[in-house]
Order: structure tokens, then C-alpha cells, then sequence
């Protein structure tokens, strides 16, 4: 039996929704903060509308984060266009185009990102989505997968993308990726911060 006083937390609208749909547990939503000492945007505004830089992020490239959709958007990289893999076990290989980092620190990923123009996310599950919400810190836009819970990061045209992803059909993943590449910024793409998120757990703790 589920303690009727206690309360539940999740980082997501869609992890509340499972937990309600599931087991018929309310759960409060109050979203990761992000280190903005760490993940802060950088000074120039990258400006080649060509030469795009994408980097896609894993801890662990498991098969939850979209293998397939990132080799088939690899293999359909504009010419001009760079990407940076970061994460132990990347579906992809190295190559003039390809960039393959296995294990950074926090600091060395912030400056990955700082160095890119737009996050591809092509995880098919995830409960928050931690990568996208640094990247935007930094000032960098996503395309994210709108079937999973990062799409609650994004709002459309403002700070990226939210598409639906298939192996099969990459192209519309590409011209997203451009589309959005423009909107980089040398200001935060996100409010979310450690300070808020501490700010809605005090509460909880009676603080």
C-alpha cells in the first residue's frame, strides 16, 4: 500500500503521467536545474549557415538513446557540416566529418557545447533529458525527439525543435537541425538552474 502523505516528485510531465496512469500515484513535477557556473553560453554567435556543427550526447550510447537514427542521420550529413559524438559505446565511427569524444568532465562538456551550433537528441526514451537542457544553458538550440520527454524543453522556433525521428527518413531530421542551427544564442535557451530547482524541493524538506 502506497503512504497516502508522502509525495512524489518527477522531472517530467511525461514520468508524472506514467506514475498517475500506472499506479495512480499524483506526482508533482519540479524539473533538473542546470550548474550555470559550468554551462553558460559562450561570447560570439556562430554565423556560417553551411558549415553546421551538430554534437549528440550519451553517458552510455544504449539503444534508449537512438542508435539507428543517429548512424542514418551520420550518414546523411551535409558535406560541410561537422558532428561530435560524446559517450562511451557511439554508433558511429570516426571520420573527417565525425568527432568522437568517449569521456569528458563537466567543464570539458560545457565547452563541447559551446563549440557547436545545434544538440541532436535522438533518444526514444528518456524521463528528462539532462543533455538538452545543458546545451541550452549554453545557449545552444535542440532537435529532440517529440515522442519522449525532452520535448517539454522545447519550444518550437524559440530555442529548437520537436519532431517525430525514424531511421528510415533522416532528411526531415537534417532540415530541422538547420532550421534551428540559427537559433543559437549567446544567451541561456532555457530558465531552468540549480538555484530554482533547490528553491522547489526546500518545501518538501520543510525548509
Amino acid at each position: 500500500m502506497i503512504n497516502a502523505s508522502a509525495r512524489f516528485v518527477a522531472p517530467s510531465n511525461a514520468i508524472a503521467k506514467i506514475a498517475y496512469d500506472r499506479l495512480g500515484i499524483h506526482t508533482d513535477v519540479i524539473r533538473n536545474g542546470i550548474d550555470d557556473t559550468i554551462f553558460f553560453p559562450g561570447k560570439e554567435k556562430h554565423k556560417s549557415a553551411s558549415e553546421i556543427h551538430v554534437i549528440a550526447v550519451a553517458a552510455t550510447w544504449t539503444p534508449a538513446k537512438g542508435l539507428d537514427i543517429l548512424r542514418a542521420v551520420a550518414m546523411s550529413l551535409p558535406r560541410e557540416w561537422r558532428l561530435t559524438v560524446t559517450g562511451k559505446d557511439a554508433p558511429v565511427a570516426m571520420s573527417p566529418q565525425i568527432i568522437i569524444e568517449d569521456r569528458v568532465t563537466p567543464t570539458e562538456m560545457a565547452s563541447l557545447y559551446r563549440d557547436a551550433d545545434v544538440l541532436l537528441s535522438t533518444a526514444t526514451a528518456e524521463a528528462f533529458g539532462m543533455t538538452v537542457a545543458e546545451a541550452m544553458a549554453c545557449g545552444v538550440p535542440a532537435v529532440v525527439n517529440s515522442s519522449t520527454a525532452t520535448a517539454e524543453q522545447v519550444k518550437d522556433g524559440i530555442n529548437g525543435y520537436a519532431i517525430a525521428m525514424s531511421p528510415r527518413h533522416p532528411e526531415p531530421i537534417i532540415e530541422a537541425l538547420s532550421r534551428a542551427s540559427s537559433l543559437r544564442s549567446t544567451h541561456s535557451l532555457t530558465t531552468l538552474s540549480a538555484v530554482q530547482m533547490a528553491e522547489e524541493y526546500a518545501p518538501l524538506y520543510g525548509l
